[in-house]
């Protein structure tokens, strides 16, 4: 007889394990499966949907000699009413213009297939985006190890690449899309040496090492982030792995990623200086100083001449101000460092701005902007179906109010669950919860703060592009968390009715 009770209770085991397989592979694909339809509408859409040109898509023409053509407006100008799908491959390249990014690489491509004159569609350039964006996830996929990091790896990739918001980014010339690419695979490379997969030690360096350099080269605002992801990994590799030599190598490319792409995009030639100049016209004068109770001496701290107290609260964007016309023409040689000081002096200079910013965060996508060459095509069942779908969509209906809360307590509770992750005693059952949450905190943090403190108000949700993602892997933590304790307490209750039975079958 207790033979027939061990029998049943190794059936019972291994028919839980079975089950749980079966469903953590059966949502992990509806998943993937889903965010890939959504992809392939967006891009494939006709007429196109996408971000309109604000005047940032000269950065890329300018490199690659791609322009958008625009009927009765010179190639240079903005077009921010509605996208337009009609490029132009005239190949004139304008150096001072040009911004050297990762992201040139996918209008590279699309321009090979072409010759000088040749008009090209903008899905050609989106074709080259969803390509590298399939080949990161397989390459991520096979890294990963486990069908529960797997599960995590689909819920993270719907939430981000299954958003409208994002998407739009394909059909563009910014360089956000490649900072979404980044961000995503550089969190999630880190995620995987804190969960200490050995299994595919050198795939997974590879993997963080493209993620890590395509970050860093995407745009400058997020640059710094890049090298944090390399730190990450750097002490991942020390403390978890044993690996000294690896995680030497990773600081090593955490402190060349700044110093390269400083080399390729020199602040104090041609456009860039222009960009720079506006970026702390914005940061300084319109965020910042306009917060602080005495501003003549928040100008000391930051050694600036009382003469830009009349500046202070305009923007590049205000009538009248130029390279040529600047009411602080100081601020140019003003380091952000110095910012540090004026947090200390003036605490709200800190506080105000970062409140304003997350008030600001809905709707996730920059609203001044047009998204479709067919403006009636918003209207569209096709449309209304990718927009409700999206996480973005759903936060935009959040009060505002408790949106803020939340947003703090998910920066808030992020240090103490990141750090835990590399505690001997971290259950490794909750490694991945913990890693995901203190990681994207890290992320929603960073995208705000580095957006209000690197550009002002401009823009704003733009340029914190990356907030979603950092929410999405917190969101993912918090599924990963609640899928354990319903696992142990449904299981739990089967075990209970498992032993019962074996009792009866016992007498």
């Amino acid at each position: 007889m207790s033979a027939n009770v061990e029998s049943f209770n190794i059936t019972f085991s291994g028919l839980r394990q079975d089950l749980k397989r079966l469903a953590l592979v059966v949502c992990a694909g509806v998943l993937f499966f889903l965010a890939a339809v959504k992809i392939f509408t967006v891009v494939a859409f006709s007429p196109i949907m996408g971000y309109a040109n604000n005047f940032d898509f000269i950065r890329q023409s300018s490199c690659i000699g791609l322009w958008q053509s625009y009927e009765g407006k010179p190639k240079t100008s903005d077009n921010p009413i509605a996208p337009v799908n009609s490029l132009v491959f005239d190949k004139e390249i304008n150096n001072d213009g040009c911004m050297r990014s990762a992201d040139n690489l996918f209008p590279k491509l699309a321009t090979v297939f072409h010759a000088v004159g040749d008009r090209v569609d903008f899905r050609e350039i989106s074709f080259w985006k969803v390509f590298v964006l399939v080949s990161g996830a397989c390459a991520l996929l096979f890294v990963a190890g486990g069908l529960e990091v797997g599960l995590a790896l689909g819920v993270s990739f719907f939430l981000v690449w299954g958003d409208v918001a994002h998407l739009m980014y394909a059909n563009t010339m910014y360089f956000e899309f490649s900072v979404v690419l980044g961000v995503f695979f550089s969190g999630w490379a880190a995620m995987c040496f804190i969960l200490e997969y050995n299994r595919k030690k050198r795939a997974l360096v590879a993997l963080a090492c493209c993620s890590i350099l395509w970050l860093g080269f995407s745009k400058q605002q997020y640059m710094p982030l890049a090298s944090v992801f390399g730190l990450i990994c750097a002490a991942a590799l020390f403390f978890l792995w044993k690996s000294k030599g690896l995680s030497v190598a990773f600081v090593v490319l955490s402190l060349a990623v700044p110093i390269v792409y400083a080399d390729r995009n020199n602040e104090t030639n041609g456009y860039m200086k222009v960009v720079s100049l506006a970026n702390k016209t914005d940061t300084f004068l319109w965020a910042v100083l306009p917060e602080a109770k005495d501003k003549e001496a928040a100008l000391e701290v930051l050694e600036l001449p009382k003469t830009c107290l009349g500046g202070i609260g305009m923007s590049w964007y205000t009538p009248g101000v130029s390279i040529d016309n600047h009411p602080c023409p100081d601020i140019e040689r003003v380091s952000r460092a110095k910012l540090i000081r004026l947090f200390i002096a003036f605490p709200s200079t800190f506080f105000e701005p970062m409140r304003k910013a997350i008030y600001s965060l809905p709707p996730f996508y920059p609203g001044n902007l047009g998204r479709f060459e067919n403006p009636s095509e918003e209207r569209s069942a096709k449309f209304r179906l990718l927009q409700v779908t999206s996480l973005s969509y759903w936060l935009g209906k959040v009060p505002l109010d408790v949106f803020f809360a939340g947003v703090l307590i998910s920066m808030f509770i992020s240090p103490l669950l990141f750090v835990a992750c590399f505690l001997k005693r971290c259950s490794q059952r909750y490694r991945l919860s913990f890693a995901l949450i203190g990681l994207g905190g890290g992320v929603v943090f960073y995208s705000i703060f580095s957006s209000v403190f690197g550009d002002g108000y401009v823009e704003f949700q733009k340029h914190a592009v990356a907030f979603l993602i950092g929410l999405s892997f917190q969101i993912t933590g918090g599924v990963h968390a609640l899928m354990i304790l319903s696992y142990r307490i449904v299981f739990s209750k089967c075990s209970w009715l498992a032993s019962d039975r074996s009792a009866i079958t016992a007498r």
